[in-house]
């Protein structure tokens, strides 16, 4: 019998066994992560440079919700300070616009960033300024409508929301609705920028298949939904206890906190997208013509 004291380098070694079962859920998504966190960070600052423009003219126009909020409240009635009152203007405005970035995305700079993050849940090579770059141009212009529409759908839900609101019953039950609406509208965004990097659409297409896999696929929606939301409300939370956590979740948004919320996302919806029988009837992935 002879005895091997040194490796054989022609068979596969731990690790990298094909039959090898691959994680799933949970644990393959933080291994992903683990293994590619030093590549999120600059995607995250990357993607939030990119977004400036896009936030500024978000931030402008969640000053009507702003401005109506305060006056539902009445706090100029109430005697609050014009200090106190602009604070909360400007702390409203913040809270959406972050929002708006993280649950419906900002046009062209999250199809770029959506095409990294896509390529990293696929364990897939992603060039991070290259490919970035690259989809914020191919997909400009749908990027650009679908943003536009988010902008005006933002407005148009919370007037809609507001107004039935204050009417009587039963008119005023037409609020939930409204508020539904904004929920299935969220869920697809989780949708439309991965199939807007990955497949050749109209904007049409794009919504109605992103509108069918997002009730489709209600529970993995729901899922992603929650993780966003619950994040998003433990940092904000965070920010408003004292000054210095106030620091620490600026610098988790610059560097790492919307990395992470892509990646939630992407993770989620690209095996979906690879479930799904819908994805054999879309055409040919851009990348391949």
């Amino acid at each position: 019998m002879a005895f091997n004291f040194f490796p054989s380098y022609n068979k596969a070694g731990k690790g990298v066994d094909k039959n090898e079962p691959k994680k799933r859920g949970f644990f393959a998504f933080f291994e992903l992560m683990g293994r590619k966190f030093w590549k999120m960070v600059p995607l995250n600052l990357l993607y939030v440079l990119f977004c400036l423009p896009f936030l500024a003219v978000v931030f402008i126009a969640a000053g009507f919700i702003s401005s109506s909020v305060i006056s539902i409240w009445d706090l100029t009635g109430a005697g609050a300070e014009p200090v106190t009152v602009v604070l909360i203007d400007l702390y409203i405005r913040f809270i959406i616009s972050f929002m708006f970035m993280m649950f419906w995305g900002m046009g062209p700079a999250t199809a770029g960033f959506s095409y990294v993050l896509r390529n990293y849940a696929r364990e897939d090579h992603a060039w991070l300024w290259s490919d970035f770059w690259q989809n914020f141009k191919s997909n400009f212009l749908q990027g650009i409508v679908v943003w536009i529409v988010d902008v005006v759908m933002m407005v148009v839900l919370y007037t809609a929301f507001v107004y039935y609101g204050n009417m009587p019953a039963p008119m005023s039950f037409l609020r939930y609705p409204v508020f539904l609406l904004l929920i299935v509208y969220t869920f697809m965004h989780f949708y439309i920028y991965q199939m807007m990097v990955t497949f050749k659409l109209t904007i049409r297409e794009l919504y109605k298949k992103s509108f069918i896999f997002a009730l489709g696929n209600f529970p993995c929606s729901l899922r992603v939904f929650v993780i966003l939301a619950l994040t998003f409300a433990a940092l904000f939370a965070a920010a408003a206890s004292s000054r210095y956590a106030l620091f620490g979740v600026i610098a988790l948004l610059a560097l790492i906190a919307y990395s992470f919320w892509g990646f939630v996302v992407n993770f989620n919806v690209e095996h979906k997208l690879h479930e799904h029988t819908m994805i054999s009837d879309m055409e040919l992935k851009k990348e391949e013509n």
